[in-house]
């Protein structure tokens, strides 16, 4: 992503978390950020909802009303395995899997892999673990009043 759209996705992000200060819990904070940071605008929504004037739900807008439903895929011993999926489209040596296709892979894992990570430390949250893991996670960084790594 070059560095004029970079600029422009972060005044949009500044701009959106200002529209939402006080309101905004870690989980759609980190949500946010982590679909900026794989080069979406914060004023649109992975599924281009709108509203009924046609202008797009902004993501928190649509990360508020989606319904979050796990989805179970239906097993299939045909299909390749998520690993070599994934060494499919990591490969550059090989002549498959395109630039875009390659991209879109890995924003997809990144995403997936964020939504992990978000449910893990909710999970460690609720269990009383999560300053007890990030405490001996990051023992030299968490010493007084810092603020958290995340």
């Amino acid at each position: 992503m070059d560095l004029k759209k970079r600029k422009e996705l972060q005044r949009e992000l500044r701009a959106v978390e200002n529209t939402y200060a006080g309101t905004l819990d870690w989980l759609e904070l980190g949500e946010l950020h982590s679909w900026v940071e794989a080069g979406n605008s914060p004023c649109t929504n992975p599924e281009q909802v709108i509203h009924e004037d046609g202008t797009f739900f902004d993501f928190i807008e649509w990360h508020r009303t989606a319904r979050w439903v796990p989805v179970r895929e239906p097993f299939d011993v045909s299909g390749p395995s998520d690993r070599e999926l994934f060494d499919f489209y990591t490969d550059r040596r090989s002549d498959h899997g395109s630039f875009e296709e390659t991209k879109k892979f890995l924003r997809d894992a990144q995403t997936f892999l964020g939504c992990e990570i978000l449910t893990l430390m909710d999970f460690l949250r609720e269990k009383g673990l999560l300053y007890a893991y990030l405490h001996y996670k990051y023992p030299e960084r968490l010493t007084g009043e810092e603020e958290l790594p995340f």
